[in-house]
Formats: structure tokens, sequence, C-alpha cells
């Protein structure tokens, strides 16, 4: 048979032999009685033993010279409770710094993780995932310019699949994105519960650049975007992951078909849609999608959503 005593259980009560005693109080009962059956009660032997796997609060009050397992244990019962008690206290406020600092090292640890998993370009920085989603479609956008353009038709469609209209090596050979990750959920979960999209109303839009003021504070106007980082998207827009236009932010078509009514989505949302999409599971739904200008506090963003105007919105209509 073997007792233990362990800090998170120091400084509470337990029922023993039919009353509410303290559980260093039953440890040093226990142990006393596993001495008397060991025969070894009335002498030193082993005691160093079971004092070195006491907790610290103990063992800070309990020493282990005592000649006999009757004065060790009687020790162990006049620790004064106040000592207990505030060790507890200092053992738990540290027991919550070591968690956060083991948290704060797990994010870092996937931060630098999303990083070398980024491929290295001198545009502009977007996560590994969306980088190579953009890049499946540049091919499809130079070829479908021809057929889309209101313009005359003035050449032949490329039909060769290994080089697009201009002549280089085409898109059917770039490597896939990376598969996403358990940690790649977990972080973009995260930061939509951080930015959530806001109501397309003044409160609404209010709170949205609130949340821009709050984005730039923490990450810095040309931070990389990430899962991690997340981004405030606009108010009453789609939904990230429901299958929006990288133009506009709005259902129903794609950037790639020239059909978008309302202005362009900044290049920080853009990217950080593209993420969402290879992330989230898709959804359907359709919002409006009008702004307010709010003046040149977010020029920083080249979003013409918030640049000064002498109206309001990017189109007609009242807000949402």
């Amino acid at each position: 048979m073997r007792v233990e005593a362990k800090v998170e259980d120091l400084g509470k009560k337990e029922k023993y032999a039919g009353e509410e005693v303290y559980t260093h109080v039953i440890f040093a009962e226990k142990a006393l009685s596993l001495a008397w059956q060991a025969k070894i009660s009335g002498g030193s032997n082993s005691i160093w033993k079971v004092h070195d796997e006491l907790p610290e609060i103990i063992r800070q009050k309990v020493k282990e010279t005592y000649s006999t397992w009757t004065d060790f244990c009687a020790a162990i019962k006049g620790i004064e409770m106040t000592h207990i008690q505030d060790g507890v206290k200092k053992y738990q406020e540290e027991k919550e710094v070591r968690e956060r600092t083991k948290a704060a090292i797990a994010g870092l640890q996937c931060i630098q993780q999303q990083q070398r998993r980024l491929p290295a370009t001198p545009m502009t920085p977007v996560s590994s995932v969306s980088h190579a989603m953009q890049a499946t479609t540049l091919g499809a956008q130079r070829s479908n310019q021809i057929t889309t353009s209101n313009a005359p038709q003035t050449g032949t469609t490329n039909t060769n699949p290994f080089a697009n209209s201009s002549g280089s090596q085409g898109n059917l050979f770039r490597p896939p994105p990376p598969p996403v990750t358990e940690a790649d959920r977990d972080a973009l979960n995260r930061s939509l519960v951080a930015y959530p999209m806001q109501p397309n109303h003044v409160a609404g839009i209010a709170a949205w650049h609130n949340q821009l003021r709050d984005w730039k504070v923490k990450n810095g106007e040309n931070a990389q975007i990430m899962a991690i980082t997340g981004f405030p998207l606009r108010p009453g827009g789609a939904p990230p992951g429901s299958g929006e236009c990288y133009g506009c932010g709005h259902v129903g078509h794609r950037r790639t078909e020239m059909r978008c009514t309302a202005g362009p989505i900044n290049n920080q949302e853009r990217t950080f849609c593209t993420i969402c999409c290879c992330i989230l599971h898709s959804t359907t739904t359709s919002q409006v999608n009008l702004i307010s200008n709010t003046g040149g506090e977010f020029d920083w963003l080249n979003d013409q959503a918030l640049a000064p105007a002498p109206g309001q919105g990017n189109g007609e209509g009242p807000f949402a």
C-alpha cells in the first residue's frame, strides 16, 4: 500500500474516520499506520525516502532528521494552515505562468512552421496556402481576359496546356499547396473569433474600424497575412469560405468572370479570404456589402471602400 500527498489537494478536507480532516493530516495518519504495520514506527528507517517525495510546501517545514516515524508524522500534522494556504496559492500562480509560457512557445512554433512553408518571393507576402491557390488561377485569368473583355478579340487563344498566353510556363506543373493541418484550423478559428464579421450598419462599420486599428497595432501595416494573424473582413460581406469572389467579396460569381458590382476588396482581405477558402468547409450566404468612407486613416490598406469621398458607399443604395 502506498500513500501520496499532492499539492493540488493540500488545504482541502476529506472524510476520514467519520470526520472532515485536512488532507495533510490524513496523509500523516496513513503513513504512520503503514509504519506500524511494517514495525518500523519506533525508528527512522525509510523516513528520508518518504520525505523526498513530499510536496515542497511540506518539506519546507518538515525535515528528514526525525528519530522516529511518530515524530515525523506529528511534525506533518502540526504544519500551520496559513503556510499551506500561502504555498498552494504560490504554486497555482507559478503553474499558470508555466502554462501561459508553454502556450506562447507553441504559438511561436506554429508561426515558424507556417513561415517555413511560405514560398520565397518578393511579391506581397501571403501564407503558403493562399499563395498556392492564387497561383493556380493566374493562367486562367490571362486566358479569360480575351473572352471576357468588351473589346474585339485581337488574338487566338493559346491551346498549349504547357504554356500560358504570355508564352511562359503554365500552371500545369505547379506544386500543390501543403496539406491543411489541425494547427492551421485552430489558428484560423481563433482569428475568426478575434475579428468576427460585423453587420453592415453604422455601429457595425464603427466596430470594423476598431478591428482594423487593433489589427494594425498588433501586426503592423506590412504584416504577413496568415491564418494565425487573421484579418478584419468588410461588414455585411459573405462569410469567409463561402465561395465568395476574391474581387468584391460577394458570392454568385468568380473574380475572373468580371461580374463584380461593388468596389474591390483590399489585398490583405483578399489574401485572408483565400486562406479561409482552403481551410474552411464551404457554406453559401449572400449579403449586401456597401461601406462608407472613413477619411485617410486606413490609407495603408489601399481599399477604395475606405478612401475619402464626398458621398457614402461604393455604389448606389443605402446601408444594409
